[in-house]
């Protein structure tokens, strides 16, 4: 990418080079990109979540067909791809899709041009025009949700509340849960932090591991295995697919092709009839599974992120963390206050270690040298052949046994 002049402002004319990779769905995978490559997503109302995302692929610049700010929602996400010092070119309409993975694009101003030729055009942003002004107020966005709330719960309790509440139609799953401490591992840039956090605790509790879509890649790379996987299985690969882990997939929409690409691979999954985020739904089925906890690395709804959220997705999450209750625990508080336990067998080498330093540091003394040469030589003396009680003691051993040596 070549940069021929810093800075941007409505009308500017800076002008930017780069390769352009498509995540059209920001749900299933993201790729990792070389340094200055573009990414072009097509999303309303960019999440922090989302943002996270974009900004760990190393995308330079982010071309959105869509709003990135609606004003239905308050969204965190575009201002923390500029807070990150990515360009944002937003709102590029249907027109953008003429360009294919790989494709080099020059964006001069707020025109994306391919080849010499005009593709679209959009509203162009970067760290020095915030969109602060364009975001709605955050009390009148929470008046707006907790009313969206209120006149969607009913309708979701009366279609969905026997699951969500009871654990209606839930699979059994042969996994088991009913005790065990659960670490919940989200597909999201903070589990890869977080996971490094709880190393210790992971150590010392052997917890069983559950994954939400590209969570399981995450939890490989932290050289776990997820006993139970949950979610679209689009993007998981194969080998962790093969694994033996327990597949639970969620409703779906038709033509669903995580759901598809299970059943040409001739591998067995339970199906969940509920209709809300991955990351819910396997809440929801853990917390009727009797576990001791359930630490979740990679979500932590506040909130602010509810305030993000949509209202087919706000109301599920809420009743479903409201019945999970002090079962969830986010995975920075364990790793801000568990300590870890200091086993026997840690304690006993600790032991030998400090009596063998005490005895090397004994012996460097004249005083210690010579009562260590003094113990050896009784010892020595005790045990050596000449000594008379040794010596009768070892006669007396090998003497024949004589009748008159035997009492009754």
């Amino acid at each position: 990418m070549t940069e021929e002049k810093s800075g941007f402002s409505g009308s500017d004319t800076t002008s930017f080079e780069g390769r352009v990779w498509i995540a059209r769905d920001l749900h299933q995978k993201v790729p990792q990109l070389d340094n200055g490559d573009f990414l072009l997503i097509e999303d309303n109302d960019l999440t922090q979540a989302d943002a996270e995302l974009l900004i760990e692929s190393g995308a330079r610049v982010v071309i959105n067909a869509q709003l990135s700010v609606t004003g239905r929602v308050r969204s965190r996400g575009p201002q923390a791809l500029l807070d990150a010092g990515i360009v944002l070119i937003d709102d590029c309409g249907p027109d953008v899709w003429a360009l294919k993975d790989g494709d080099t694009v020059r964006i001069v101003g707020s025109e994306i041009q391919c080849k010499g030729k005009r593709i679209a055009q959009g509203t162009r942003y970067d760290s020095r025009s915030p969109l602060e002004d364009e975001l709605p107020d955050a009390d009148q966005t929470l008046s707006d949700q907790l009313q969206a709330f209120e006149a969607s719960t009913a309708a979701f309790l009366e279609n969905e509340g026997a699951a969500v509440l009871h654990g209606e139609g839930y699979p059994k799953l042969s996994t088991k849960i009913a005790g065990q401490q659960v670490l919940l591992v989200c597909d999201s840039p903070r589990s890869s932090q977080q996971l490094k956090d709880l190393r210790q605790w992971i150590r010392d509790t052997q917890p069983i591991v559950v994954a939400v879509e590209g969570g399981a890649l995450r939890a490989r790379r932290a050289h776990l295995k997820p006993a139970i996987i949950v979610g679209d299985m689009t993007e998981v690969p194969d080998r962790i697919l093969r694994s033996g882990a327990e597949i639970v997939v969620p409703r779906a929409h038709d033509g669903d092709q995580g759901r598809d690409r299970l059943n040409r691979m001739g591998i067995d999954y339970h199906q969940v009839d509920l209709s809300a985020a991955a990351v819910d739904v396997a809440i929801s089925v853990l917390s009727f599974m009797d576990p001791a906890a359930i630490v979740v690395a990679g979500d932590a709804r506040e909130l602010e992120d509810y305030l993000e959220l949509s209202r087919s997705v706000v109301t599920p999450a809420f009743l479903i963390r409201l019945r999970a209750g002090d079962l969830l625990i986010p995975a920075r508080a364990v790793s801000a206050t568990y300590r870890s336990r200091i086993r026997g067998g840690s304690l006993f080498l600790l032991s030998c270690v400090l009596l063998i330093s005490m005895g090397v540091a004994l012996w460097s003394t004249p005083w210690g040298h010579d009562l260590f040469t003094g113990v050896w030589d009784w010892v020595s003396h005790l045990w050596s052949p000449t000594n008379s009680a040794t010596s009768e003691l070892a006669n007396w051993a090998g003497a024949p046994l004589l009748k008159e040596d035997i009492s009754w």
